[in-house]
């Protein structure tokens, strides 16, 4: 009688470690989604970010090519902030 309580008590404890086991693997993989997803959002940004800045580049170089020295500055000024905005976009996303 003392065995099949003992065996019974076995039982019923290596159900409630499964069970609690699964349930943290659930809490886990919910984790790593939401990592996942927010890394790809990341992701997605960093890269809206380099074609913003390219394209940037690209016109800037485009539109000094016809210009004087003076407008070349003007121009370098005016994109000036909005390097400086997305360089600052970058770091926020970097310390995420």
């Amino acid at each position: 009688m003392c065995y099949a309580r003992s065996s019974i008590r076995s039982t019923i404890d290596r159900y409630k470690k499964a069970c609690s086991d699964d349930s943290n693997s659930g809490t886990v993989t919910e984790i790593n989604a939401q990592e996942s997803a927010k890394l790809r959002q990341q992701i997605q940004m960093l890269q809206n970010s380099n074609r913003s800045l390219s394209n940037w580049r690209t016109g800037l170089s485009e539109a000094s090519l016809g210009s004087d020295s003076r407008n070349r500055k003007v121009l370098a000024s005016k994109h000036g902030d909005w390097a400086r905005a997305e360089c600052n976009l970058l770091r926020k996303l970097m310390l995420q």
